[in-house]
């Protein structure tokens, strides 16, 4: 367990006593800006060690030589284009370098930083732990902190508030998301050039760098002391709201299911209530087997359902257990559906369509730090368009890489924002991506299901994996087993090579990647019970088969000229194809739960789809 002053006092024996004391009593602010973990504490300490020299700078020193003035703020060099000639004349007068560089002897510049009278350029210099520079952002930072750093610029320093507007800056940025992918070049260019989305390369990138590889060793786990019984202002109570400390569970998580392999801000949140009791979990925000050993141990001490998968019921008996309030925060981007609402898988225009992103965003923005479904629904977008994501619902670090690659390969404005434009561009090229697919299927001699407008998600997905095969003698084919290990729980545990079988991991994968709920088991006769029973075969369905020694799972396609169902499995002769099976093999036809149900049911409904009669006799 480690302070954030221990660090300091490891790290930085040298550094200013106000500075130490306002982390000494600054680990409620800590708290309240969720720099709680790790990962979070070493990025935010390794920016403001560099920014102060080790919290040794309290302002920005402007006591320049004319060589050196030349050399910062020459031409070619800085805005204020400062001559050799005019250098003699300012060398060592700070005040005078102040108003010529910052203030309104440099009138862009002023303007820029909102310098509006004489001497604000050497007032409003860069000052405190991210160095908070001019007019406009010392007022912003009153607005922000309830301080009043704009009449009192020293204060920017005080022991009382010095955290204060780094942990606003840090959060009005949303940077706790970029630490933890670990991502210190989009930090920095947050601090140093305003957006984590510059292409420049930060002033001190190496230094700040230095900074991070120090410190991190030296947190296990990040520990705060909170003085009983403070109170704090209104400033502090808005930045808890927004904080979402006090938000349940079960308010967070939504119709989702948490399970191993997850992650994103709702598992973070599932460990931290859990370490309140007395389970020892981090807040990292990734659902590893000692979350899942914890969810199974506090759902054996609750008497529920033992499945190591955090669900309604077992987020809302965590919720009872802490103490935690159910309402769900107004905070931009938490778009859970509350209870009895139905969520964007529910209410598709198409009921067996895949959800556009168009359609479900409106006129809203998603951004970095966001977590709902409509976040799910475009991550999603993003994989099929050969981006390494998965639908968490948390728009991290990874996403916004991606969106940020998405716009900048296809012309729009880099941002970082999903909003209707870049939207648009991605519902298009998924289109388009679909009917390429479907076009190479159709000229292997694949069938004419593929260009029809109902297929559900699940089998759109189970689509583009056609002619995986397993690796020839020992070796293994690296999808199947990534199928095995993104499945997380029991089947990322026992599914070790491809030559178990595989089709029950098929089925499962394809579910997951859509956002639905499958067995979670290798056992293809669990799909007999699973989901909703249907009263015949529809596009889509999963049928659940006895074979010699055990089962197999497949979903339906079509039908074929000799009376066939057409369906397409995992394990159907080592590999994923679209084979013939009687119509008499089926034990039942199975639907996912919350789902609509399928339009069409019934043999005669299906398409037809022409094959050579040979029915499928060798599965897994």
């Amino acid at each position: 367990m480690t302070r954030a002053v221990d660090i300091i006092r490891k790290v930085a024996p040298s550094a200013k006593k106000n500075y130490v004391s306002a982390f000494e009593q600054g680990d409620e602010l800590l708290r309240k800006h969720s720099i709680d973990t790790p990962d979070r504490l070493a990025h935010f300490l390794a920016q403001v060690l560099h920014e102060t020299g080790g919290l040794i700078w309290e302002r920005e020193s402007l006591n320049y030589g004319a060589e050196r003035l030349c050399q910062v703020f020459g031409r070619r060099r800085h805005s204020a284009c400062i001559t050799p000639q005019e250098a003699q004349s300012l060398a060592r007068n700070e005040p005078a370098i102040g108003e010529r560089v910052y203030g309104l002897g440099n009138p862009n510049k002023a303007r820029e930083l909102g310098n509006i009278h004489h001497g604000d350029g050497f007032r409003y210099r860069g000052g405190g732990l991210l160095q908070t520079t001019g007019r406009a952002n010392y007022r912003r930072m009153s607005e922000l902190c309830g301080v009043d750093f704009e009449a009192a610029p020293e204060l920017i320093v005080s022991p009382e508030h010095a955290l204060r507007p780094a942990l606003c800056v840090w959060s009005a940025g949303k940077l706790n998301a970029y630490a933890d992918c670990n991502d210190i070049l989009a930090i920095s260019r947050a601090i140093n050039l305003g957006s984590p989305r510059s292409r420049a390369t930060p002033n001190g990138l190496q230094d700040r760098v230095r900074w991070l590889a120090e410190i991190l060793p030296l947190i296990d786990e990040v520990e705060f002391h909170v003085v009983s019984g403070s109170r704090p202002s209104e400033p502090e109570r808005v930045q808890e709201r927004h904080a979402g400390s006090s938000v349940g569970v079960a308010a967070r998580l939504g119709r989702r299911l948490l399970r191993a392999g997850d992650e994103d801000e709702t598992v973070r949140a599932v460990q931290l209530a859990l370490r309140e009791l007395a389970y020892p979990l981090h807040g990292t925000g990734y659902f590893g087997p000692k979350t899942e050993a914890a969810v199974r141990d506090f759902q054996v001490k609750h008497n529920l359902e033992i499945d190591g998968v955090v669900g309604p019921e077992t987020a809302g008996a965590i919720d009872a257990a802490t103490g935690r309030s159910q309402p769900v925060p107004e905070v931009s981007g938490a778009e859970t559906p509350a209870s009895g609402e139905p969520s964007v898988w529910e209410t598709t225009r198409d009921e067996a369509a895949a959800p556009r992103l168009t359609e479900i965003l409106g006129d809203r923005m998603l951004q970095i730090g966001d977590w709902s479904d409509a976040v799910r629904v475009a991550q999603l977008a993003l994989a099929k368009l050969g981006y390494q994501l998965k639908g968490t619902g948390y728009f991290g670090g990874a996403t916004d890489i991606a969106v940020t690659h998405f716009q900048e390969t296809r012309r729009l404005e880099i941002d970082g924002v999903i909003g209707p434009e870049t939207a648009k561009a991605i519902d298009a090229e998924v289109a388009a991506r679909v009917q390429h697919d479907l076009a190479e299927s159709v000229a292997k001699g694949q069938p004419e299901i593929l260009s029809r407008d109902d297929r559900p998600l699940w089998l759109i997905e189970a689509l583009r994996w056609l002619d995986v095969r397993e690796g020839q003698g020992r070796a293994n084919n690296p999808h199947i087993l990534e199928w095995a290990r993104d499945e997380g729980g029991a089947i990322a545990t026992s599914y070790r090579q491809d030559s178990i079988p595989w089709c029950a991991l098929y089925a499962n994968m394809v579910l997951t990647k859509t956002g639905c709920r499958g067995t979670e088991t290798l056992w293809a006769l669990d799909f007999v019970n699973w989901g909703q029973k249907l009263e015949g075969p529809a596009v889509g369905a999963f049928v659940p088969m006895v074979r010699r020694g055990g089962g197999h799972i497949a979903i339906v396609v079509g039908r074929d000229q000799h009376g066939n169902l057409m369906c397409i499995g995992g394990n159907q002769a080592d590999a994923v194809n679209i084979k013939p099976f009687p119509k008499a093999r089926p034990v039942g036809y199975r639907w996912p739960t919350g789902t609509p149900l399928p339009m069409r049911v019934g043999f005669e409904t299906l398409p037809l789809v022409k094959s050579n009669g040979i029915v499928s006799a060798r599965e897994g």
